[in-house]
């Protein structure tokens, strides 16, 4: 799944300068004015948008199993467990025990 997301986000950025020179050879637009972006990075800026928005979207997805259907027909999507990154906390080394020394 990642490998095609990837693809056709690259695919699209490799058409992206085409698409823009194609527009700004016709002439029907007017040059923009100073200050502002040009067509070009402007579809940048929003393919880098989308881009982002789809890997936000990928990692969400990992934190779901995949669905499980019923016999009755319902469909559970489960939340996947959340994993501990700091091992569990050692106890005390002072509690339970006494002040007084063991006597052997």
């Amino acid at each position: 799944m990642r490998r095609l997301a990837a693809a056709f986000i690259a695919a699209t950025l490799a058409a992206a300068p085409g698409i823009a020179g194609a527009q700004s050879d016709s002439g029907d637009q007017p040059a923009p004015k100073s200050g502002e972006p040009s067509a070009t990075e402007r579809l940048q800026e929003g393919a880098a948008a989308i881009v982002d928005g789809l890997r936000m979207l990928m990692d969400q997805l990992q934190s779901y199993q995949p669905p499980e259907v019923l016999p009755n027909g319902d469909i559970i999507i489960r939340r996947r467990p959340p994993q501990e990154s700091e091992p569990p906390s050692q106890p005390d080394s002072s509690e339970g025990k006494d002040d007084k020394p063991l006597k052997l």
